[in-house]
């Protein structure tokens, strides 16, 4: 609910409705249904800069995967490929950060339920400190009801991993001859546990 309507709504409304009965009423519902239509463009822009942004990376990330075939782990991606792909994440997490400052950060309420997966990618290819930064942020929202557990496993798992420490809930692997292997996981046997657990917690 927007300033303005709760502004208005907080004032003497006993007195304001004696004395302009009807009017009052239909002033204060124009006033909250400008707000909630004001509310879905405000959130409109944060959607399709983000869907931009996701799509963006996407074919970035299958030129490379193009680029990467053949290739042994370790090996360099050709034409600086790999670089590039670097600086522009990095790019992209600004640009993200830049519209969290604006919209906040976004959780289902905010980009709905489709669009919480697309900030995500741009985090998860983003530099490490950043995804460091906005795990409370993410800790907090999922404890609200208001975020995806899978999402923020992957995150934590991401986190871990590039810290050289062991995954929890196995999200992070790799192909080699399109075999999938996990990297190094945190009490294996118990795995699944931890993944069933934290799924059906979204």
């Amino acid at each position: 609910m927007c300033l303005l309507y709760t502004s208005f709504n907080s004032r003497s409304k006993e007195k304001i409705n004696e004395h302009y009965g009807d009017l009052y009423a239909n002033s204060l519902n124009l006033i909250k249904n400008t707000c909630d239509s004001l509310k879905e463009t405000y959130n409109y822009v944060f959607i399709k800069n983000l869907i931009d942004l996701a799509k963006e990376d996407r074919l970035e990330e299958r030129l490379l995967d193009k680029e990467s075939v053949g290739l042994q782990i370790g090996e360099l991606v050709p034409n600086g490929l790999g670089v590039k792909r670097y600086l522009n994440c990095s790019l992209r997490v600004h640009k993200l950060d830049s519209l969290i400052g604006i919209f906040g950060f976004p959780t289902y309420s905010l980009v709905g339920y489709t669009n919480v997966p697309k900030a995500m990618t741009i985090i998860l290819h983003g530099p490490l400190e950043y995804m460091e930064k906005v795990l409370p942020i993410a800790q907090k929202a999922y404890d609200e009801g208001n975020f995806d557990g899978y999402e923020l496993a992957h995150l934590i798992d991401r986190i871990l991993w590039l810290n050289g420490k062991k995954q929890v809930y196995g999200t992070q692997f790799y192909f080699i001859e399109d075999k999938i292997y996990l990297f190094p996981v945190e009490d294996p046997k118990n795995l699944e546990k931890r993944r069933k657990k934290w799924i059906s917690q979204q």
